[in-house]
């Protein structure tokens, strides 16, 4: 018998904008967690946000982290992108590049 988890959007936001869990590490600094924002995309209202933050000690890495997600039926669909960098290469990911893996996604046959 297999386990069925729902998951609503407001749990997904939840969910993905928790960066307390950094906090208890002291190679993870500069957090910003981000904040739930909406596009839509081939007609689908789509919700997003980035979470950005440093990691390391010698040799910092900045990261990060953009979640995308939108319910299908009962079923909600999540495309993440990680992003990262060195010191003075400037992170390239943004909402753009999420909104164009949305537009490759055929919704009509996840369902």
């Amino acid at each position: 018998m297999g386990i069925i988890q729902f998951i609503l959007r407001e749990e997904r936001a939840r969910d993905r904008s928790d960066c307390s869990w950094m906090e208890a590490y002291n190679e993870y600094f500069n957090i910003v967690p981000g904040q739930v924002k909406e596009m839509t995309v081939n007609g689908m209202k789509i919700y997003w946000l980035k979470n950005t933050y440093d990691y390391g000690s010698s040799q910092t890495t900045q990261l990060a982290e953009l979640y995308g997600w939108t319910q299908v039926g009962d079923v909600i669909f999540e495309i993440e992108i990680d992003n990262y960098g060195s010191t003075g290469i400037r992170l390239t990911a943004d909402e753009t590049l999420l909104k164009e893996a949305f537009e490759k996604v055929r919704f009509d046959q996840l369902i």
